[in-house]
């Protein structure tokens, strides 16, 4: 298969219509397409530029033990295409020049596909979009439970909506900050609607993919901290 040369989108960012929902930190194995014994473990950071348009990095481990960079050039549907560049490699076995097509998958996942020419290596990467659920503690040993939504947005954002139970009893959206730490995705949380006099006003909330697929949660405002383990939700 011949490598295809896309050319650059006459309107930067405008093409970029849900380019959110494949945005964060994404880890997996990826296989040759051609040699399924092939494998590698891949770590993936997808994020959207203040001018709508997507960009990534991504690391490849052993054998392959390289990192790249990867630039948007389209939309095919539902799949953006990236062009990617090795920036830099311990051996030979990191091919350059390669193309990286990514979309949403079930479970909250992406599709990763790599081709060059006639090779490919195909994955499903995990990330933190999707439903979760679970437990968190709180200040004076409190527990209650928590449902929450990441989704990304039609202009290419992320954001989240959230659902606090007993004795909290209320509900807010969350919208993300900047100045992200390694692994960990940060937002506002402001509470829309709420039946108790604990649970009012703003908050800062961070969540971080676990390495056991479940997610990381924590919650701080004037003093206070809110911590607990998420597991992946139906819906």
């Amino acid at each position: 298969m011949a490598l295809v040369a896309f050319a650059a989108p006459a309107s930067i960012g405008a093409a970029w219509t849900g380019a959110g929902l494949i945005g964060g930190t994404w880890n997996g194995i990826a296989a040759s397409a051609t040699d399924p014994s092939f494998t590698f473990p891949i770590q993936a950071n997808v994020w959207v530029g203040s001018d709508g348009t997507p960009r990534g990095q991504a690391r490849l481990g052993a054998p392959l033990n390289c990192s790249l960079k990867w630039t948007a050039r389209r939309q095919q549907g539902a799949v953006t295409i990236f062009s990617e560049t090795v920036t830099h490699q311990v051996g030979h076995l990191c091919e350059d020049g390669g193309t990286v097509r990514v979309s949403t998958a079930s479970g909250g996942r992406v599709r990763y596909v790599w081709r060059k020419g006639a090779l490919s290596s195909l994955g499903y990467l995990d990330g933190i979009a999707g439903s979760w659920a679970g437990m968190l503690a709180g200040s004076g040993n409190t527990h209650f439970p928590v449902n929450l939504i990441i989704r990304g947005t039609t202009r290419g954002g992320i954001e989240g909506s959230v659902g606090y139970g007993s004795p909290l009893s209320c509900s807010g959206r969350w919208t993300p900050l900047s100045g992200n730490t390694p692994g960990w995705r940060r937002f506002t949380e402001t509470i829309t609607r709420s039946s108790s006099r604990f649970c009012v006003g703003a908050g800062a909330a961070s969540v971080r993919l676990r390495s056991d697929g479940r997610l990381q949660y924590r919650w701080t405002s004037g003093g206070l901290l809110t911590t607990g383990v998420l597991t992946r939700a139906p819906g």
